[in-house]
Formats: structure tokens, C-alpha cells, sequence
């Protein structure tokens, strides 16, 4: 397994927005004339992502998908994803790189969305409190715009990558994410 830092692709299980959230007004998926619009947040970590346990391991993989999703289709992470993530975490880094730079560009995205399928949660520990997590991600294609560009700067292919891994920290009584890695195919 490569490590993916250099080339952020996260994943979720249509880890979508919630519904709890409250935008200023309806959802408007990006288009190649705007970034999306009025996406609702992901809203809280749940209270069982907190557990240590299998339940909790995929609620907290869950959650951070859908950190990732939101951020990519907003161009910016909520505060709370540093939250989620051990200073350590190349992937987790270039995730914020990536969205920085894109914001400086004044550029954004459509597609793309990470899902996630088949999450092998273990209680079995690689190194103290260090759990890597199996699980099959499926990124689909996204088209890179930039104002005054009605054709796409950049395209990424849709990218099915099973056996990725994302390795999970348990530091203070939480999960933390210390790395994603997957087969480059």
C-alpha cells in the first residue's frame, strides 16, 4: 500500500451532509459556472464514535469521511477536522494543503464524492493504541473550474481502490486518524 498523502482522494459511504444542519438556503450541487452552495455541514461526532470499540471505529471512519466530502465540495475543512486527525497525518495534511491551494486559485470542484464499503474495523493493535481499518473506497471522477474556465483545468478519473487503510489512534479517550493508505492501481 502506498501512502496517499500526496494525493488527497478521501471516501465515504455516500458520506454525505446531515440533514441537521441549517444553510442559508436550499442545497445547489457545484456546477462548472459555481462552487456548491448552502451544503450543510456534517454536524457533531457522534457520541459513539468516542467508544473504543468496533462501532466506534466506524462511526468515527464514518464522520471523518464526511468531514473530507464536505470540505472538498465547500473548498474548505471545518475547524473541527484538525480535530479529528494526529499532527502526524500526511494524508490528513495534504487534504488541507490541497483545499488551501485551490482556495488561493479561486478554483473548486464537482464530483467526486467518496464512498466507502466494507469497513473491517479490529480491536486488534498493531502498536499501543494504533488500529489500522480495512475498508474499500470508491472516489468518482472530478472535474477541477476556475472562474472565466467553462471547461474543466483538471480531471481526476474515477478511482475504485480497495484494501485502503486507514490507521486510527486512540490518544486521551479518542480516536484520532494517523494515516490513509491505498493501492495505487
Amino acid at each position: 500500500m502506498a501512502d496517499s498523502s500526496a494525493t488527497p482522494s478521501p471516501a465515504s459511504s455516500a458520506a454525505s451532509p446531515s440533514e441537521s444542519a441549517s444553510p442559508s438556503g436550499p442545497y445547489e450541487p457545484a456546477t462548472s459556472k459555481h462552487p456548491a452552495r448552502n451544503v450543510p455541514d456534517p454536524g457533531p461526532l457522534p457520541k459513539v464514535a468516542k467508544e473504543k470499540s468496533k462501532a466506534g471505529q466506524v462511526a468515527f471512519i464514518e464522520h471523518w469521511f464526511k468531514e473530507i466530502n464536505y470540505g472538498f465540495e465547500t473548498g474548505e475543512l471545518r475547524p473541527h477536522f484538525k480535530k479529528l486527525n494526529d499532527p502526524e497525518c500526511n494524508f490528513c495534511k495534504a487534504v488541507e494543503d490541497h483545499l488551501a491551494s485551490a482556495a488561493e486559485d479561486k478554483a473548486w470542484s464537482t464530483g467526486g464524492k467518496l464512498t466507502f464499503r466494507n469497513i473491517r474495523p479490529t480491536l486488534k493493535q498493531l502498536e499501543t493504541d494504533q488500529y489500522l481499518i480495512e475498508l474499500d473506497v470508491l472516489e468518482e471522477e472530478r472535474h477541477y473550474y476556475k472562474n472565466g474556465h467553462s471547461e474543466p483545468v483538471a480531471t481526476n478519473q474515477e478511482v475504485d481502490q480497495p484494501d485502503t487503510a486507514v490507521l486510527l489512534i486512540r490518544k486521551n479517550g479518542h480516536w484520532l486518524v494517523g494515516g490513509y493508505y491505498a493501492d495505487k492501481n
